[in-house]
């Protein structure tokens, strides 16, 4: 089997999931794609919106589905998995079995160790690529960053790339490890603090009405919660799967740890002046002075 690519641009592209990742993927390749085929289970994605995208109705995971969607793979350049982690492991020998050698796969997981720990194992010597949109997708990708994990290049990787980056997107070379142990801080510590934030605040509806917290909410109360509630909104799996590695457990421990310290140094404002030390002396003052900045940015628009 040969794949579609060609030398003027990326060829067929096949997303597997139309979730909004799934969704950003496959317009960011649009321009460059001779066909695009999206497969899901939700009936919802069988509607023809005249976009030319080729919808394709099918759980991934049945094999009763599997020839409704398979033959879709015979002439892919890129199959993209916008999955969960366990349905990319489940999918990937049959991709391996039926996709072309040369075809490259593109994983949209938010933790990447296990995944290509799975790649060396059934996708072994293909190309195979991993990106993270570090931002919700409704956002747009142009001067967003994106997490990028080149397991193997060859194929269309660099046309790949080349796109992401005409769209504007801010590439973040990493490896599957260094990605997840800065993920456990970027992402799973500061969404832990959220959820945590919002889940202490539901906690005091026993005692204060919602209506009077939202007439007094000073304005940075109004962005923790307005952040909390985005991520308790957002997609059970993929917050899940963030927040259940070993990295979401050590920070969520180092959180309970801050916590207490905390409460220690609330009593006494020398060790309470410490402990601000500590936090502004953890970033120098250049970052310092360019994050109250743009608190000040952000907190500014809330009234």
């Amino acid at each position: 089997m040969t794949s579609g690519a060609d030398d003027a641009g990326i060829g067929h592209v096949v997303v597997l999931g139309a979730g909004a990742v799934g969704m950003l993927v496959v317009e960011t390749l649009r321009d460059r794609s001779s066909r695009r085929t999206m497969v899901d289970r939700d009936p919802a994605l069988g509607i023809d919106r005249g976009d030319g995208l080729v919808r394709v109705v099918a759980d991934v995971t049945s094999p009763d589905d599997l020839p409704a969607w398979v033959t879709a793979l015979r002439d892919a350049s890129v199959i993209v998995l916008s999955l969960p982690e366990t349905v990319v492991r489940t999918v990937l020998p049959v991709l391996a079995a039926h996709a072309p050698e040369t075809a490259l796969v593109v994983e949209t997981c938010s933790v990447k160790t296990n995944v290509a720990a799975a790649l060396d194992d059934v996708w072994s010597g293909r190309p195979a690529l991993g990106i993270n949109p570090l931002f919700r997708p409704s956002l747009g990708i142009e001067g967003r960053r994106v997490a990028l994990i080149p397991y193997r290049r060859g194929g269309p990787v660099e046309a790949v790339e080349e796109e992401l980056v005409a769209k504007g997107a801010v590439l973040v070379p990493l490896d599957a490890a260094e990605h997840d142990r800065l993920a456990s801080v970027t992402q799973s510590l500061a969404h832990a603090c959220l959820l945590a934030f919002g889940a202490a605040v539901a906690e005091c509806r026993s005692e204060l009405s919602v209506a009077d917290l939202m007439d007094m909410a000073p304005p940075p109360f109004l962005a923790l919660l307005s952040l909390s509630v985005r991520v308790a909104a957002g997609d059970v799996a993929v917050y899940r799967e963030i927040q259940d590695t070993e990295g979401g457990r050590r920070v969520r421990t180092a959180m309970t740890d801050a916590l207490a310290a905390l409460d220690r140094a609330a009593g006494d404002d020398a060790d309470f002046e410490r402990l601000q030390t500590t936090i502004r002396d953890a970033f120098g003052p250049d970052l310092v002075a360019g994050l109250l900045d743009t608190s000040e940015a952000l907190l500014s628009e809330l009234k």
